[in-house]
């Protein structure tokens, strides 16, 4: 809540406001995508990616495993 004003004032964002289950796709076309997606892709990675996704999802879990105050905001941030 004391980050709304901050937010609002940012130009990027258009609206805030609470998230309804229907903002979500529709089921019919979510369960066309997943089908989709299994037939025609097969996963890949790039080597080049891996150790960032790997340094943000642990510093990500030392966040979220972390008291979540100031200091360990402050501590995650000093990773990125």
């Amino acid at each position: 809540p004391s980050a709304l004003p901050a937010l609002r004032a940012l130009d990027f964002v258009r609206w805030i406001g609470p998230h309804a289950p229907a903002y979500r796709i529709a089921p019919e076309l979510s369960a066309r995508y997943t089908q989709l997606q299994r037939e025609n892709t097969s996963p890949t990675f790039c080597v080049w990616v891996l150790p960032v996704v790997q340094h943000e999802q642990q510093a990500w879990t030392r966040y979220v495993l972390s008291a979540r105050d100031a200091a360990a905001q402050q501590a995650y941030l000093d990773t990125q």
